[in-house]
């Protein structure tokens, strides 16, 4: 800041030039402040004494008054590189209300309405000034309306700072930039911003401000600039995300997440389980269909693929021929792994003649089933009419073994029969016979005997070397010859024939063997037939019954001792 001092210099440093005479005051020069003081005047009277009318000024002039700045010296006129001014004064006697700081420049005028500052304070900023500019100020003491007379006045220039400039490296690698772009040269005390921006298909990995990390940022702002410095930025290629994920019953190679670049390729495999098909193939919620593979190409963007399975499933073809029904009919779905059964039906008066499985003969079979299904199948089946099978075996022709022996009775059918004597000490004797059979299925045994008490009632037969049935026969009336189907009974049981024993047998020949269980019960013929009514009275005096076996009739063959 500049000062003004009146009279000649000193002679001695640190002494004060002599003070000339100013308006009754004497202006001093201290330490490059003004200061003023009072002389014995009329005037130091006026401010001093006690106020006896409220027009007198109350308030005393102003005895000291300095002004500073950032870079105050006494020996310059100017407060270089600053915009604001702070000024100094002497607390006025007695202590006013408060102070106020007008402000003026060249060729204008102080404006008294309008202060630049006001306080209780000896000490006053005032900011926002020009650069390269000359302000005058003054100081005025206040209380209520009452205002005192100007302090001295005071100056100082603002010249413009010296201009000082600070560089920034600017440096980018590959596959990005920074903006602008080189060596920058800035004024100090400014801004300087910067912008990164990655290539496509890249992005910001770092950026490094003056050796430090700033992290992956798009802009960085040096603010009120000081100092050298850099910034430079690293960039990474983009990564995307692929998700894949597979419903039971398969999988999708590679599974989980998989990252892949920016513009790269990634193909899955999508594989089903054993006994399961792909269903579907979903790519970013839309379907792709069935697809056992499936490529992401050029690949901007994360991206999903699920696929969904679903257990195989496979038809079976069932058809009939005429005279019965397989059921179910038609085409039927099984599921992999399943199992599917089927009955086979004749229609009344019909038989099964034979169901093929896939191409194959299986025989004339009531039921089939599908086990553990693995592929497509068909079944088919055949009936014709029946044909009466009813194969009479007198019962001395077969093959006996002893204790089982051939009895006498003329009511027998060939005026024989074969039983175990009840003197015999032995009771398991046996019969063996061998028969032809001419159609398969199934079939009733049944015996013409005399049964006269429970002590006498049973039978073993077995057929083919398989496990052997135990007949429980029904007790002859007054010892009279008596039909009987070999039936399901127990000892104890009512001996109806309500629940015959079916035996099913195949084309050809086969075994039978009859053994007593118990002694006395006769046994005089066989009759093997595949019709559930046989008979109700003796076939030898039924025609129709005779002509019926006579059709079917094999001749017996007697097995060799």
């Amino acid at each position: 800041m500049g000062r003004k001092v009146s009279g000649p210099p000193s002679k001695y440093e640190g002494e004060v030039a002599e003070p000339p005479k100013a308006n009754g005051c004497i202006l001093h020069g201290f330490n490059g402040l003004l200061k003023m003081t009072m002389e014995d005047c009329s005037l130091l009277e006026k401010l001093f004494n006690p106020i006896t009318t409220p027009a007198l000024l109350m308030i005393a002039l102003i005895v000291h008054l300095a002004v500073t700045g950032t870079a105050f010296s006494q020996d310059t006129d100017s407060v270089s590189q600053t915009n604001a001014l702070t000024l100094t004064w002497d607390a006025n006697i007695p202590e006013p209300e408060g102070y106020r700081i007008f402000m003026r420049t060249d060729n204008t005028s102080y404006d008294y309405t309008q202060p630049v500052w006001t306080g209780t304070d000896t000490t006053g900023t005032v900011s926002s000034l020009a650069y390269d500019t000359t302000y005058y100020f003054v100081v005025r003491a206040y209380d209520g309306t009452q205002e005192s007379v100007n302090s001295e006045e005071v100056s100082c220039n603002t010249p413009e700072p010296d201009t000082q400039f600070y560089t920034i490296v600017v440096t980018a690698d590959e596959h990005g930039s920074i903006s602008p772009v080189g060596i920058q040269t800035v004024v100090e005390g400014t801004d300087q911003t910067f912008t990164i921006a990655p290539d496509t298909g890249y992005q910001i990995a770092d950026v490094v401000v003056d050796g430090w990390s700033v992290g992956a940022v798009s802009t960085y702002t040096f603010s009120g600039v000081d100092a050298d410095h850099t910034i430079s930025a690293t960039f990474a290629i983009n990564e995307y995300s692929i998700i894949a994920t597979a419903g039971s019953g398969g999988s999708v190679s590679p599974a989980g997440e998989t990252a892949v670049s920016a513009g790269g390729t990634q193909t899955y495999t999508i594989s089903a389980d054993e006994s399961y098909r792909i269903s579907d193939v979903v790519v970013d919620e839309w379907s792709v269909g069935a697809v056992n593979t499936y490529t992401f190409s050029d690949v901007d963007a994360d991206h999903t693929i699920s696929a969904v399975f679903v257990i195989d499933r496979y038809t079976i073809s069932a058809t009939a021929g005429s005279g019965g029904e397989v059921s179910p009919a038609g085409v039927s779905e099984v599921s992999a792994g399943g199992s599917h059964t089927y009955t086979i039906t004749a229609d009344e008066g019909n038989q099964v003649v034979d169901v093929v499985v896939d191409d194959v003969s299986m025989g004339p079979l009531e039921t089939f089933t599908f086990a553990y299904v693995s592929g497509d199948h068909t079944l088919s089946a055949t009936f014709a009419e029946d044909e009466i099978v009813a194969i009479q075996i007198e019962a001395e022709d077969g093959d006996l073994y002893s204790p089982m022996e051939i009895g006498d009775d003329l009511s027998a059918s060939a005026g024989g029969y074969v039983w175990v004597s009840d003197e015999s000490p032995a009771v398991d004797g046996e019969a063996v016979y061998s028969v032809d059979i001419p159609v398969a299925g199934d079939y009733y045994i049944w015996g013409r005997l005399i049964a006269n008490d429970t002590n006498g009632d049973s039978i073993s037969i077995s057929i083919d070397d398989q496990a052997t049935m135990v007949w429980y026969t029904r007790i002859s009336e007054d010892g009279a010859w008596t039909w009987d189907v070999v039936s399901q009974r127990t000892e104890d049981e009512v001996r109806v024939t309500t629940n015959p024993q079916l035996v099913s047998l195949s084309v050809g020949p086969h075994k039978f063997v009859i053994s007593t269980e118990e002694k006395g019960i006769k046994v005089d013929k066989l009759l093997i037939t595949n019709q559930p009514d046989m008979p109700s009275q003796d076939v030898d005096s039924d025609p129709k019954r005779k002509a019926m076996i006579a059709l079917a009739f094999i001749p017996l063959l007697l097995l060799s001792d």
